[in-house]
């Protein structure tokens, strides 16, 4: 399976966020689900993929933001009662449909 095109790099990282697989790569971030995801009734077997992000982790925010909390969210870390899976659903939601002031602010910080 190709997840995005060349442009976009190689995949840095994957990150399970339990609704879909985030799928990190150098300049973008894209979500990918599995049929069971999509289509339970299993009525539709493709697997879909929806570019996040035009982002990844070639970007120094992002890096430094997004990929310390991945890396540091962890139990092993903080512990083995630190309840990692919770940590990710509350983690700043990525959403489709994100317009350049988006990434920008998010450079920015804010």
């Amino acid at each position: 399976m190709q997840i995005g095109g060349p442009a976009d790099g190689a995949i840095s990282v994957m990150i399970d966020m339990g609704m879909a697989l985030y799928v990190v790569k150098e300049h973008a971030i894209y979500a990918v689900q599995l049929a069971d995801q999509v289509d339970p009734g299993r009525t539709n077997v493709a697997v879909t993929q929806q570019r996040l992000l035009s982002i990844g982790t070639h970007d120094p925010a992002f890096a430094r933001i997004f990929l310390t909390a991945y890396t540091m969210f962890k139990s092993m870390h903080l512990g083995a009662s630190f309840p990692e899976g919770q940590a990710w659903s509350a983690r700043v939601r990525i959403s489709p449909g994100h317009r350049r002031n988006d990434v920008d602010s998010f450079r920015k910080g804010g």
